[in-house]
Formats: structure tokens, sequence, C-alpha cells
């Protein structure tokens, strides 16, 4: 009698592993602690983050710099010749620095930045080289969304400045509304006097205490005599 074969087991379909969200990285670094960010005295806002900041960032995400990320940067020195403000030819030279940043599946390449390591003046500049990468590699942070809310205006100290710059902003509106309220209301006032004094003046016209008529009744009287020394009659 034949064997009946062993059915073959069906193997268990592999499970897909969850997509990675593509904005994972950005929304982990895009929110600025509070007193971290500076002054940018150019906008007057809260704009400029330390780059220590950002790589620690980075360190605390992704380890030691050199491990699973890494910054790799090329000086290129080229000597400008520009006429400078007063027409005279100048042979600056510049420090570009091209940085490219490397992290877990994936890198930012060609982000460049430049100073000037010799200025119009003929000064050396020593630390043009460390400048030039520490602007090219903020840069490169920002293109992972590092600090955004500092640039979307979503920084909590940005917003808590805002706040106190409309408050002192409508305390000078409102001291400058008091301030015009209480000259027109002097303005008013002196109107109203002057008014009052012109009706008064009227008045004593038609009784006839005041005007050129009670002055011809005065000297008519006898009483006019005083106006040879400047006195008045009423």
């Amino acid at each position: 009698m034949a064997r009946k074969k062993a059915a073959k087991k069906k193997a268990a379909p592999k499970k897909k592993k969850p997509a990675e969200d593509p904005m994972r990285i950005w929304k982990e670094v895009c929110t600025t602690p509070e007193g971290h960010a500076e002054l940018d005295k150019k906008t007057g806002r809260l704009t400029l983050v330390a780059i220590h900041r950002k790589i620690k960032r980075a360190t605390e995400l992704w380890g030691p710099q050199g491990g699973k990320w890494k910054v790799l940067c090329h000086h290129t020195v080229t000597p400008l010749n520009y006429p400078n403000s007063q027409g005279k030819v100048v042979r600056p030279i510049e420090c570009r620095a091209e940085v490219t940043l490397i992290y877990p599946r994936g890198k930012i390449e060609n982000i460049v930045d430049a100073v000037l390591l010799v200025n119009e003046a003929g000064h050396y500049d020593g630390g043009a080289y460390k400048e030039s990468r520490t602007r090219a590699l903020a840069k490169a942070f920002a293109q992972l969304g590092f600090n955004d809310d500092c640039r979307t205006g979503d920084y909590v100290g940005q917003i808590a400045l805002d706040e106190q710059r409309r408050a002192r902003l409508d305390e000078r509106i409102e001291q400058a509304r008091a301030e015009e309220r209480a000259e027109s209301d002097r303005d008013h006032e002196q109107g109203r006097n002057q008014f009052e004094l012109g009706r008064a003046a009227d008045e004593l016209e038609r009784s006839g205490t005041f005007g050129p008529e009670a002055q011809a009744r005065a000297e008519k009287e006898g009483r006019g005599a005083g106006l040879d020394t400047g006195e008045k009659v009423f």
C-alpha cells in the first residue's frame, strides 16, 4: 500500500517592517530648548543657536562624532580681486569651507560657506578656517531640521519676546492716546473759556456797563478824567 505523502506546511508570511517615518529626525531636533537661542542683532529675533549645542544634540541621537555620524570638510583659499569703496583694487583672500555631514542612513553634501582670511586692509584672520567650517556645518544641520522652530517663529523664547514687545508697543500707543486726549481736553477747555468770556462781555455791553456807550456816559458825567492817565473806565 502506497504511503501518503506528507502535506507540506506553508511557510508563514514574513511580517513587513513598518515604514520608517521620513520626518523622524526632523521631529527629534526641530524644537529648541528654552534659553538656547541668542538674539540676532541684524534681525532682532532669537535665531542664533551655538554650534556646540547642535553637535551635542547630534551626539545624543547618534553617539560620538566619528562613529555613526561624522563631518568631512575641505578648505579652499582663493585670492580675490575687486575695487573697494575708494575705487582702489584690493586683493583680499577668501577661505571657503565645503562640508559633508554624514549621519545614519544619509548624508548632506556640498554645503559651502566662506569668510575672509585676509581682509581689504591686509589683516590676517587665523580663525577663518574654523569660522567657515562652523558656518557651513550649521547650514548642514539646518537641512536636517535642527532648531527649525527658530526660523519659523515657533521658538518659545521668541514667542515670549514677541509678547513683551507687543505689550510695550501697546503701552506706548495707550500713552500717546492719553496725551492726545489730554491735549484735546485742554484745547476744549480753552475754547470754552474764551466763549464764556465773549458771552460775558456781550452781556455787559448789552446792559450798558461796558463798551463805547458806557465810556461816553462816564465822560459826560465827569468820570472820564482818568482817561488821560491811561486808566480804563467801565
